[in-house]
């Protein structure tokens, strides 16, 4: 899948949680909402992201997580 369609993927899943701003940027995240994300996209996507890809930079903006994903789906 291309990266594009993990960037979708993600902004569909943190819209669906309201975890985006007006402008479609992530909002700050606290731990609990990193996990709701997770769960989500894990849902959408059918990938399981490691306990040790769990890092705040990763989970800064949609683009760092749909490379993520992309990354982890090769």
């Amino acid at each position: 899948m291309p990266v594009t369609d993990y960037v979708q993927a993600v902004s569909d899943a943190a819209r669906s949680l309201e975890l985006l701003d007006e402008s479609g940027k992530l909002i700050p995240l606290d731990s609990l909402s990193v996990l709701d994300l997770i769960t989500e996209l894990e849902t959408l996507t059918q990938i399981t992201i490691p306990t040790a890809d769990i890092r705040a930079d990763l989970f800064e903006s949609v683009e760092s997580v749909a490379s993520l994903l992309s990354r982890l789906a090769a």
